[in-house]
Protein backbone atom coordinates (compact mmCIF):
# COMPACT_ATOMS: atom_id res chain seq x y z
CA UNK A 1 0.00 0.00 0.00
CA UNK A 2 2.94 2.30 0.69
CA UNK A 3 4.28 1.93 -2.22
CA UNK A 4 1.04 2.63 -4.42
CA UNK A 5 0.90 5.72 -2.58
CA UNK A 6 4.66 6.59 -3.63
CA UNK A 7 4.23 5.83 -7.29
CA UNK A 8 1.02 7.76 -7.56
CA UNK A 9 2.42 10.18 -5.84
CA UNK A 10 5.45 10.40 -8.27
CA UNK A 11 2.77 9.55 -11.08
CA UNK A 12 1.28 13.64 -10.20
CA UNK A 13 4.43 15.08 -10.13
CA UNK A 14 5.68 13.73 -13.12
CA UNK A 15 2.20 14.92 -14.67
CA UNK A 16 2.62 18.81 -13.35
CA UNK A 17 5.88 18.68 -14.92
CA UNK A 18 5.55 17.63 -18.02
CA UNK A 19 2.27 19.92 -17.82
CA UNK A 20 4.19 22.96 -16.58
CA UNK A 21 6.86 22.12 -19.55
CA UNK A 22 3.61 21.80 -22.42
CA UNK A 23 2.35 25.35 -21.11
CA UNK A 24 5.58 27.06 -20.54
CA UNK A 25 6.15 25.90 -23.99
CA UNK A 26 2.88 26.68 -25.90
CA UNK A 27 2.93 30.26 -24.17
CA UNK A 28 6.64 31.01 -25.57
CA UNK A 29 5.75 29.57 -29.32
CA UNK A 30 2.14 30.66 -29.12
CA UNK A 31 0.98 27.07 -29.98
CA UNK A 32 -0.93 25.31 -27.85
CA UNK A 33 -1.40 21.77 -29.86
CA UNK A 34 1.00 18.75 -28.08
CA UNK A 35 2.74 16.44 -30.25
CA UNK A 36 1.06 12.71 -28.86
CA UNK A 37 4.41 10.98 -28.06
CA UNK A 38 5.00 6.88 -27.62
CA UNK A 39 5.92 5.35 -24.14
CA UNK A 40 7.05 1.69 -23.10
CA UNK A 41 7.34 1.24 -19.22
CA UNK A 42 10.44 -0.78 -18.22
CA UNK A 43 9.60 -2.69 -15.12
CA UNK A 44 5.65 -1.41 -15.46
CA UNK A 45 4.18 -3.76 -12.49
CA UNK A 46 0.52 -2.80 -12.73
CA UNK A 47 1.45 0.78 -14.73
CA UNK A 48 1.39 3.37 -12.08
CA UNK A 49 4.16 4.96 -14.22
CA UNK A 50 2.37 4.78 -17.46
CA UNK A 51 -0.95 6.06 -15.97
CA UNK A 52 1.11 9.43 -15.45
CA UNK A 53 2.50 9.81 -18.87
CA UNK A 54 -0.80 8.77 -20.28
CA UNK A 55 -2.88 11.39 -18.01
CA UNK A 56 0.26 14.01 -19.45
CA UNK A 57 -1.14 13.13 -22.85
CA UNK A 58 1.44 10.50 -23.67
CA UNK A 59 -0.05 6.96 -25.77
CA UNK A 60 1.21 3.92 -23.95
CA UNK A 61 2.72 1.31 -26.01
CA UNK A 62 3.48 -1.44 -24.08
CA UNK A 63 4.62 -2.07 -20.78
CA UNK A 64 7.82 -4.71 -19.37
CA UNK A 65 7.83 -6.90 -15.88
CA UNK A 66 8.65 -10.01 -14.78
CA UNK A 67 5.20 -10.67 -12.93
CA UNK A 68 2.38 -12.21 -15.43
CA UNK A 69 0.05 -11.03 -12.70
CA UNK A 70 1.15 -7.10 -12.23
CA UNK A 71 1.11 -7.36 -16.55
CA UNK A 72 -2.56 -8.74 -16.61
CA UNK A 73 -3.35 -5.49 -14.40
CA UNK A 74 -0.96 -3.38 -16.47
CA UNK A 75 -3.13 -4.51 -19.56
CA UNK A 76 -6.75 -3.83 -17.80
CA UNK A 77 -5.37 -0.50 -16.80
CA UNK A 78 -3.86 0.46 -20.45
CA UNK A 79 -6.64 -0.43 -23.27
CA UNK A 80 -4.93 -0.83 -26.54
CA UNK A 81 -1.50 -1.62 -24.63
CA UNK A 82 0.96 -4.43 -24.97
CA UNK A 83 2.75 -6.45 -22.68
CA UNK A 84 6.04 -8.89 -22.15
CA UNK A 85 6.51 -11.01 -19.42
CA UNK A 86 9.88 -12.04 -18.62
CA UNK A 87 13.39 -11.00 -17.96
CA UNK A 88 14.38 -7.81 -19.65
CA UNK A 89 17.64 -8.15 -19.86
CA UNK A 90 16.68 -11.12 -22.87
CA UNK A 91 14.36 -9.17 -24.27
CA UNK A 92 15.14 -7.52 -27.67
CA UNK A 93 13.57 -4.77 -30.33
CA UNK A 94 13.86 -6.81 -33.43
CA UNK A 95 13.08 -9.96 -31.38
CA UNK A 96 10.26 -9.18 -29.07
CA UNK A 97 9.53 -5.52 -29.24
CA UNK A 98 8.95 -5.03 -32.36
CA UNK A 99 6.64 -7.95 -33.37
CA UNK A 100 4.57 -6.57 -30.56
CA UNK A 101 3.90 -2.46 -31.84
CA UNK A 102 6.18 -2.24 -34.94
CA UNK A 103 7.75 0.65 -36.04
CA UNK A 104 5.66 3.12 -33.91
CA UNK A 105 8.71 4.20 -31.37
Amino acid sequence: MILKKYLLKISNRIIKLVHSIVINNAVENKEIEMKKYNAIDLFCGCGGLSNGFQRAGFNILLGIDNDANALETFELNHKGAKSICGDISKITYNDDIKQLIGNMT
